[in-house]
């Protein structure tokens, strides 16, 4: 399963684990977090590096970039957020009011599918 692969080479890179592993399903939003649950957990993309924001958080930084119209925002990278919205992933400049969405993936999963293929 990606999710699996995705944590392992976060982990690896880390030298540490970053994830809480979670049996839950309270999520509707994205099935990785019923999985997964992301603590401290940084990894390289596009290059930069990008912070994977932890589930009990995403309400509260979605709120801050709600001028992105996402329907989640799961990631920053030195402030630019990191996004699904209608199941795509984005990511755009913070700090502007009408924002230019960058398509980076058609899917969450496809997204970690890059992260752990090394593909931007």
């Amino acid at each position: 399963m990606i999710y699996d692969d995705f944590v392992r080479k976060v982990n690896n890179e880390s030298g540490h684990d970053c994830f809480i592993k979670s049996n839950e399903s309270w999520n509707s939003f994205n099935d990785f977090y019923n999985h997964y649950n992301p603590k401290g957990a940084e990894f390289e993309f596009n290059n930069s590096v990008v912070y994977m924001v932890p589930f009990n958080m995403i309400q509260k930084v979605t709120s801050e970039y709600k001028y992105t119209n996402a329907d989640f925002i799961f990631g920053i990278s030195d402030g630019d957020p990191y996004l699904v919205k209608d199941k795509k992933v984005y990511t755009c400049c913070h700090g502007t009011k009408t924002p230019e969405l960058e398509f980076v993936a058609n899917s969450f999963e496809e997204f970690l599918e890059k992260v752990v293929k090394g593909v931007n």
